[in-house]
């Protein structure tokens, strides 16, 4: 997806050279700006930025490819400038992806909460909105609102974000609301998915990899496959 973005609209990305990665998410960002610019979401004025990047978007968007530690090695290469726009960002990361199960200590969880509920949610401190998504999906804040559609359009994108918000644990020990586990999401998949993916014209191969996704297999094959004839 980043090479094709950067690929079809090389005057656009302005990449140059042979990118590095850093280079080559610089370069898509500078490819969705454009691609969004006249939505109100995606108003330049309202990112955050360091050296003329948007670092929000940056961080975003290499957690959604995976390189989490390219993420983290962006922050602490600018960790001065990350602390001046929020001083326990780095630290939040950081603990993230050193954990092998992305979960934060208990301090670190309820401060990033905390900071979310009383100023990030409400972007009271900026307006940027890959900011909030970036304290989401560290911090799994707010799981009572698990979609993210102006930055997260696809159902692709909403499905990646749930499975990262998913977590096994003891319903019995945890607080309800941060209970949202995978059989949580494969209800919420049999009960929404089938009225948005098998109406007439829709996407019957995206429903079925959601849940393959998700682990619904036997529903892949009472809902999706045809019944096998028997002569």
């Amino acid at each position: 997806m980043v090479d094709k973005a950067i690929t079809d609209s090389p005057q656009i990305a302005r990449v140059g050279g042979v990118p590095s990665v850093l280079n080559k998410f610089r370069g898509f960002i500078n490819v969705k700006m454009a691609q969004n610019k006249d939505k109100p979401d995606w108003d330049s004025r309202c990112f955050q930025s360091i050296n003329e990047v948007p670092c929000w978007a940056m961080v975003f968007y290499l957690l959604r490819a995976g390189l989490l530690k390219d993420a983290d090695s962006y922050v602490q290469q600018h960790v001065a400038q990350f602390q001046k726009l929020d001083r326990g960002f780095a630290s939040y990361l950081h603990a993230y992806v050193a954990h092998e199960d992305r979960r934060l200590s208990r301090p670190l969880h309820d401060r990033i909460n905390g900071e979310y509920n009383n100023r990030i949610r409400h972007m009271e401190d900026c307006k940027d909105p890959f900011k909030p998504a970036v304290y989401k999906i560290i911090g799994r804040c707010e799981l009572a609102k698990r979609s993210l559609p102006s930055i997260m359009p696809t159902a692709e994108d909403w499905m990646w974000l749930q499975l990262v918000l998913t977590r096994e644990i003891d319903r019995t020990s945890e607080p309800a609301h941060e209970v949202f586990t995978l059989h949580d999401l494969q209800k919420s998949v049999s009960q929404f998915g089938a009225k948005h993916f098998m109406g007439k014209g829709s996407n019957f191969g995206l429903y079925f990899q959601m849940l393959l996704m998700c682990g619904l297999f036997e529903d892949v094959s009472t809902t999706l496959l045809p019944s096998p004839r028997y002569h």
